[in-house]
């Protein structure tokens, strides 16, 4: 589940990187200021990266975690319904709910565990799922991109990512952490 979640919660990074330049270029916007978006992006990825956790301070990060998916969800309804004239407004908002969600997950993942040797090995493995999982994604947003003309479908389906994390972040509980990974605490 942490696996799949990563793969997710990076999966709109990926799909920003990949078309977020060519979806603003069909508005009009330059190729420098479409790839300028990239740059926002990622200044309010990197500042919501540091800040979500320092904020964060408790153990149990399921707000912390909807409020990061809440306010990338804002972002991408917005890149559907409304992009122009708040495309910055929406890669703003995108960004810090990547920036925190990424951070937030590692984060997540790491107080599963009690020693920092086994940690590690489920960092590993939940990146390595992940990471295979956020690479297909793209590739699936640029099919629907082709075979519907429209970037729409491809930012509903990271919608339906986001709404898939909403009921996975319920799930992540700090008083189940033991119990769920007694196994490979022992």
């Amino acid at each position: 589940m942490l696996a799949c979640y990563f793969g997710l919660a990076n999966g709109g990074y990926a799909c920003m990187i990949a078309w977020l330049p060519s979806y603003a270029q069909e508005f009009g916007w330059s190729a420098q200021s479409s790839g300028e978006l990239i740059g926002i992006m990622t200044l309010f990825q990197v500042i919501a990266a540091l800040a979500g956790p320092a904020l964060s301070g408790e153990r149990d990060r399921r707000l912390w975690l909807f409020l990061g998916i809440g306010i990338q969800l804002v972002g991408f309804i917005g890149l559907v319904l409304v992009p122009e004239p708040m495309m910055l407004v929406w890669v703003a908002m995108i960004g810090t709910g990547l920036g925190s969600c990424f951070a937030l997950t590692l984060t997540v993942a790491l107080e599963h565990l009690a020693t920092p040797k086994i940690a590690g090995a489920l960092t590993a493995f939940i990146q390595g799922i992940g990471f295979i999982i956020t690479a297909v994604i793209p590739y699936v947003a640029g099919i629907l991109r082709q075979s519907t003309g429209s970037f729409q479908v491809a930012w509903l389906m990271v919608i339906f990512a986001l709404l898939l994390m909403l009921i996975i972040t319920s799930r992540f509980s700090p008083a189940g952490y033991a119990k769920a990974m007694e196994p490979y605490n022992a």
